[in-house]
């Protein structure tokens, strides 16, 4: 597969895995409420954990197919570093905003996508350096 047609895979799996993020977040407020941050924050953790994790098995899947399937343990350790390394680009995305806000005029929700957009690209490079890297 090249890496144009990976590209594009991880770019529908990132969707998909935000309106997953999204509707989890609504259903959570619903049942924990939403009238109080800690409701709100409890709910977006949930909603980030299993975003997270479904982002994870149909990358694991689907984008990076011809990785190879880790078991057990191996799994879980796999799991970890994923949630690693987009830890690693939401940092990006945090260290990005501030520095664009404060040194330019860019709108704030342009200054969120072009965060999105540079984490993305971080996520994508070390999701196929380490965590779904091929022996071949």
């Amino acid at each position: 597969m090249t890496a144009i047609n990976k590209a594009l895979r991880f770019v529908v799996v990132g969707a998909v895995a935000a309106i997953i993020n999204l509707v989890a977040m609504f259903l959570f407020t619903m049942q924990i409420g939403d009238n109080w941050a800690w409701q709100r924050n409890l709910s977006n953790f949930i909603a980030l954990v299993i975003g997270t994790t479904v982002a994870f098995l149909l990358n694991r899947c689907w984008t990076w197919d011809d990785s190879p399937k880790k078991k057990g343990k191996n799994l879980f350790y796999q799991y970890l570093l994923y949630c690693s390394s987009a830890g690693l680009g939401a940092i990006l995305r945090i260290c990005l905003f501030a520095v664009l806000d404060s040194l330019t005029s860019v709108h704030y929700l342009v200054n969120v996508m072009i965060g999105i957009g540079a984490a993305a690209v971080l996520d994508f490079f070390l999701y196929s350096k380490f965590v779904f890297r091929s022996h071949s």
